[in-house]
């Protein structure tokens, strides 16, 4: 009898042994969809930054772009008068400087009175 008993204790082990190994391939089942959803959002996020990367890109090409475009006539002239205007205004004021050097070292009045060493 101590055999059938043994027998049916293997019989009953293993067939917990089946149970438990049936678990175990379950909740490994369960702990890999746990991860594939972790890893599903990660990425969700992921792909939304990107996006967001992206839309900046495209506003900086965007703005390249039009800062790229030639100006329209209106600007030119206003810029080419402006240009005039100031190249005007500098011409003059070299013209002044220059005659205003000649005036000072062409003056008839300008005498030398005396010359100082500074040797000792």
């Amino acid at each position: 009898m101590n055999e059938k008993n043994d027998q049916l204790d293997i019989e009953s082990l293993s067939e917990v042994l089946v149970e438990l190994q049936q678990e175990v391939q379950s909740i490994k089942g369960d702990v890999e969809k746990l991860r594939i959803a972790k890893l599903i959002d990660r990425l969700e996020l992921f792909i939304n930054e990107m996006n967001g990367v992206k839309q900046n890109v495209d506003q900086l090409q965007k703005g390249l772009t039009e800062m790229r475009k030639p100006a329209t006539s209106k600007k030119t002239n206003y810029q080419s008068s402006e240009y005039s205007k100031l190249q005007r205004m500098l011409q003059s004021v070299q013209k002044d400087s220059s005659n205003h050097t000649n005036r000072k070292w062409n003056n008839p009045t300008t005498e030398i009175t005396a010359i100082h060493s500074n040797k000792r």
